[in-house]
This record gives C-alpha cells, sequence and structure tokens, in this order.
C-alpha cells in the first residue's frame, strides 16, 4: 500500500513539476516573441516612413508643443507623431505588464527612444500634461534606471548624428 501511495504521490509530483515548467518556458517564449513582433513594426519600413515625417515635421516646429502643433497645422498633420506616441505607450504597457522580455527593452529600443525624448517628447509632448505623457516620462526614467553610464554617452553621441537641428541636451539621470 505504501508502494503504491509513494508511486501515485511521485507521478502527481512529477506531472506538476511538468506542468509548470512547460508554463515558465512558454511564458518566456510569448514574452520573446512579443518582444521580436514590437521591434519588427517598430523597425517596419511603414513604421521607419511614420518615424522620419514626425520627426521632420517636430523638429522643423520644435518651438511649439503638440497642442499649439495640432492647432496650427490640424489633427491630421500629427497622425505619424501620435503613432509613434502611441507606440511607446503599448510598449510601456506591455513593460510594466511583463508581457515583454524587460531585459532586452532597453536594448531593443533604448537608444531610439531616447532620441525622442530629448528632440521632442519632453518639450513637445510632456507640457500637456495627459496620461500618455506621463507614462514616456515613466518610460524614460525606467530606461535610465537600467542603462549603463557609457552605453548611454554612446546613445547621446549618436543623436547628434540623427538631429537635424541642434543636438539634444543632456539631461541628468
Amino acid at each position: 500500500m505504501a508502494d503504491i501511495t509513494t508511486n501515485i504521490l511521485s507521478a502527481l509530483f512529477g506531472t506538476l513539476m511538468g506542468a509548470a515548467l512547460a508554463w515558465v518556458v512558454g511564458r518566456q517564449q510569448h514574452k520573446l516573441t512579443l518582444t521580436l513582433e514590437m521591434h519588427r513594426e517598430f523597425n517596419s519600413a511603414d513604421m521607419l516612413g511614420a518615424r522620419y515625417r514626425a520627426g521632420e515635421l517636430l523638429e522643423t516646429n520644435h518651438t511649439l508643443d503638440l497642442r499649439a502643433m495640432q492647432v496650427a497645422f490640424g489633427k491630421t498633420a500629427l497622425l505619424d507623431v501620435w503613432r509613434i506616441v502611441r507606440f511607446y505607450e503599448r510598449l510601456w504597457l506591455a513593460v510594466k505588464k511583463r508581457r515583454v522580455l524587460r531585459r532586452e527593452v532597453p536594448g531593443l529600443f533604448g537608444e531610439i527612444f531616447d532620441w525622442w525624448y530629448l528632440q521632442s517628447f519632453r518639450d513637445q509632448l510632456l507640457p500637456l500634461g495627459i496620461q500618455v505623457s506621463r507614462d514616456i516620462a515613466a518610460m524614460h526614467e525606467w530606461i535610465l534606471e537600467r542603462t549603463a553610464p557609457s552605453e548611454l554617452a554612446s546613445w547621446r553621441a549618436g543623436h547628434r548624428f540623427w538631429s537635424v537641428t541642434s543636438p539634444p541636451s543632456e539631461v541628468a539621470r
């Protein structure tokens, strides 16, 4: 009788351990898949076009915040800008909800996000005081906390290459 009970408990334990391991592996695989899908979306030809068009609009009108630009040019002029902002909003939600491989986010998205933050979001989006602007600020802080100072310096040196106007000013960590 003891042998049967031991065998049943061993089988049950093995089944539970196998299920737990499969769940962990499946969850990690799903996180990797979503991380790579978001990276692929961000670097798609369509999104690259939106990023370049938005960057030109924002840099040309760097003295205006997004509300003033919307008044001056109309809502449709900012569609590319909002597409980028909403992408980063979705990425931040995925980071907060642990739906992506968080350790990979700074390396895959950090450098370009930092450029957008310094070139535009900080002065053109954050003053709006809306939820997405708070999310963008929180995401920037989160990325900076996970980025080595030498890597951040390398990003910022690279920003000068992409900047049409003057190089972005350094932000205190």
